[in-house]
């Protein structure tokens, strides 16, 4: 099972906030059953069908402890309990690397570019697409090495939210799609979910 899947917590299975009230969850989790459901083309993208099984199964789980007011006590004491126990390894929750060569970026750099790339804060759709044109990799390149279908690239440089799954999704799709272009996708990929969820009212 992938790592960074298995250290989530339940709230970030959901895609929630820990103050989230039992509505939010509710509709947080039926989000998660359609967007993970088997037929969907999303999981495969991504995952493996034996990591989509256990995405399934962590989805039910989460759902199932959050949905309880004990049940969610107990686990919030527990994880909280484990951050304690642990402040430098909970903080240590970096998505592997991908592992490339770069015989994919083959490009004439222009400094005021670059400059302008390491300045900026607002890394919107249209935006990504100019950097990935300039550094000369095309959709089929990106979706090649990332997995990501062809659609949802371009979804996400249209910034078509409506036509991107859920959040926890756009999150790994931005992160993957900023890595292969070499930028800071930590930081790219919270500014683009911020924006998809500002645009579909979840918090």
């Amino acid at each position: 099972m992938n790592k960074s899947l298995i250290d989530k917590t339940y709230y970030e299975i959901l895609d929630v906030v820990p103050s989230a009230s039992l509505a939010d969850v509710e509709k947080a989790y039926k989000k998660a059953k359609e967007t993970y459901s088997p037929s969907s083309p999303a999981l495969y993208s991504v995952f493996t069908p034996h990591e989509a099984k256990e995405l399934a199964r962590l989805i039910e789980d989460a759902y199932s402890v959050l949905i309880n007011p004990q049940t969610r006590q107990q686990y919030d004491t527990r994880i909280n309990a484990r951050a304690d126990l642990n402040p430098v390894k909970t903080k240590a929750k970096n998505e592997p690397p991908i592992r490339l060569n770069n015989d994919y970026l083959n490009y004439e750099k222009d400094a005021s570019f670059e400059e302008t790339i390491k300045n900026t804060e607002e890394f919107n759709g249209s935006f990504l697409k100019k950097i990935r044109e300039y550094k000369n990799v095309s959709i089929p390149i990106i979706s090649e090495k990332s997995r990501i279908s062809k659609t949802y690239i371009k979804a996400i440089e249209d910034d078509n939210y409506d036509k991107l799954p859920a959040s926890v999704f756009v999150r790994g799709f931005v992160d993957q799609y900023a890595k292969l272009l070499k930028l800071d996708s930590k930081k790219i990929s919270t500014y683009y979910v911020n924006k998809v969820k500002e645009h579909r009212g979840e918090e």
